[in-house]
């Protein structure tokens, strides 16, 4: 199995769809180019959303051994003006 996780704080996510503003977030999460979207899970004792992605970069898991955690994500705050079209907003495969 060719699937990792990346761990994004419940914080995080209230910041970038609470907080009124006038910026977006870019997140540079450095997920490979043929990473899947999976699943999400929320760990309520830890306050971490899981994000599940599967790419034929992932190591080989065994079946039955604990999926590898990706780097953290960086995310930066950039002005509404550089925001020119939706081709910022990652498209998903469902």
């Amino acid at each position: 199995m060719k699937r990792a996780i990346l761990e994004m704080p419940a914080r995080f996510l209230h910041y970038i769809f609470i907080v009124n503003n006038d910026y977006h977030i870019r997140v540079e999460h450095g997920l490979p180019e043929d990473a899947k979207f999976m699943a999400c899970y929320y760990d309520h004792q830890r306050h971490v959303f899981q994000l599940l992605y599967e790419s034929k970069e992932f190591e080989d898991i065994p079946e039955g051994d604990p999926l590898p955690t990706l780097e953290p994500v960086v995310a930066k705050t950039i002005d509404c003006q550089e925001v020119i079209s939706e081709s910022l907003i990652p498209q998903y495969e469902s």
